[in-house]
């Protein structure tokens, strides 16, 4: 029966730590992390390391370049999530915008499309951005 507490001692151990290496995530310069907690927008994060709840968070990764369809006058969906936008120039409800820029939890996005600072990937379709 002494043996029990050992056991447990070490399984909330590993435990432990697969849940706090689980909730480690690193996050390039041109890169931020949409965040949804229960489905809810919770904001963007990153660059660096971020630190997310395994289960409960769900993360979406966000490039520069990234392309979405702009679903309201301040919401852009993208890769079948909704994230709060703000429009550089002029755009319509339907049409294919870009990400430009990051600001605190919002992505700016422009519907014109710059052929010297974008480049788009034959094999999956993935815009990237140059520079």
């Amino acid at each position: 029966m002494g043996e029990l507490p050992q056991f447990l001692a070490l399984y909330l151990l590993i435990l432990g730590g697969v849940f706090f290496f689980g909730s480690i995530k690193m996050v390039q310069a041109r890169r931020r992390l949409a965040i949804y907690r229960l489905g809810r927008f919770v904001g963007l994060k990153g660059p660096g390391v971020v630190f997310r709840l395994p289960v409960i968070d769900q993360c979406v990764k966000i490039s520069l370049g990234d392309q979405g369809v702009l679903v309201a006058e301040d919401e852009v969906r993208m890769k079948e999530k909704g994230i709060p936008s703000e429009i550089e120039g002029s755009a319509s409800v339907g049409q294919l915008v870009y990400v430009k820029n990051f600001r605190e939890n919002r992505i700016v996005v422009d519907a014109h499309f710059d052929q010297t600072r974008f480049f788009k990937c034959e094999k999956c379709g993935h815009v990237n951005w140059i520079g």
